[in-house]
């Protein structure tokens, strides 16, 4: 049982001249083709979980998923650029695209998957209900 392996999940809002995410997949699950413009496709069979596309994209716009099923909570990955290091253990209040509070969560990892790129992934453990909408957190828990 545990925890399922995270897969990124990618929510470009927009067609625009963008591939980073593309040229960074050490596995090529993420395609963007031609033109450069195209919206990227992730083929989930080929992703690892490795992070670098959520550290490597300019727009935000991926994240990863998955679930630990022993704990009954939801895993969202996302892009951190804070520069307070988050810190594993840390009660946090998970929020939404449009930084709405959605509940108490809880910060289980950090790490940088890319050399010399500030931007680190927080591996935040949510509510299974609240999975799908994290986009974000703040410091402390809602009661403070």
């Amino acid at each position: 049982m545990g925890a399922s392996k995270l897969k990124a999940v990618i929510r470009c809002p927009e067609s625009i001249p963008c591939n980073p995410c593309e040229s960074a997949c050490p596995t090529g699950a993420i395609r963007v083709g031609e033109p450069v413009s195209n919206l990227p496709e992730l083929d989930p069979d080929l992703c690892t979980g490795c992070g670098i596309c959520v550290a490597i994209c300019p727009g935000m716009a991926i994240r990863l998923m998955g679930q630990d099923m022993e704990q009954a909570v939801g895993l969202a990955g996302i892009p951190c650029e804070y520069r307070d290091e988050p810190v594993p253990g840390e009660e946090v209040t998970i929020l939404d695209r449009n930084g709405l509070e959605l509940g108490p969560g809880r910060i289980r990892r950090v790490f940088s998957p890319v050399r010399r790129d500030p931007t680190r992934v927080v591996i935040l453990e949510v509510p299974l209900e609240h999975l799908e909408e994290t986009e974000g957190y703040r410091k402390g828990s809602q009661d403070e």
